[in-house]
């Protein structure tokens, strides 16, 4: 029990540590929003039979300003992604929704943009590490496991977020959009990857 006791402890004193972070340009904080996600294949006829699924998100981050208006941020994550088939592009097959569960690690880098009010745009590019926790299949009210997923998958995140605030406290709204770079099943057959799109609200300390 000691050791998560400690993590625990760690973490949050990371959070609430804004004023000595500050002093080094560096600015932690947490956010969370909703998900909204799909399966993209390599064979083309497969985008067919599937439509976005709505899921959810949340973690913490750090904001890392060494340059001026360039900066990094590091964020980890609890991300819900997957998809759910079309009953009625299948012969003889249910709707089923596919809930697969992640820790993603963005690095991203930052580019704010300047204003004349106490509102900070910023755009950002990166690569994401997703670490797999769960994957699940859902059909008529029955969960099973879905087999050949692998642990790990790479991806890259694009987006723009709003800080709101001149210093201190700063709310901060993001929206971006995760495209999966390798696939996440280890079968021969088509290749299927992560999209994600994904609305988040946040705030730095």
């Amino acid at each position: 029990m000691k050791r998560p006791v400690f993590i625990l402890t760690a973490i949050i004193a990371l959070l609430f540590s804004g004023n000595a972070f500050a002093q080094l340009g560096i600015n932690p904080g947490i956010k969370g929003g909703i998900t909204n996600s799909t399966f993209s294949f390599s064979d083309d006829v497969l985008d067919d039979i599937v439509s976005n699924r709505t899921g959810f998100l949340g973690g913490v981050f750090l904001e890392i300003d060494p340059l001026g208006p360039l900066g990094f941020q590091i964020e980890g994550l609890f991300i819900q992604k997957g998809t759910v088939t079309d009953s009625s592009a299948i012969i003889m097959e249910p709707e089923t929704d596919f809930n697969f569960t992640y820790i993603d690690v963005p690095v991203l880098v930052k580019l704010q943009l300047s204003t004349p009010v106490p509102a900070t745009p910023s755009v950002y590019a990166g690569p994401v590490f997703g670490f797999n926790l769960k994957a699940e299949a859902e059909a008529n009210g029955e969960t099973r496991d879905v087999d050949d997923v692998k642990s790990t998958d790479v991806g890259m995140a694009f987006g723009v977020d709003l800080a709101l605030g001149a210093a201190g406290t700063k709310f901060i709204i993001d929206l971006r959009y995760m495209r999966g770079l390798t696939s996440i099943t280890d079968g021969d057959g088509s290749d299927t990857k992560n999209n994600t799109f994904a609305a988040m609200l946040g705030v730095s300390f």
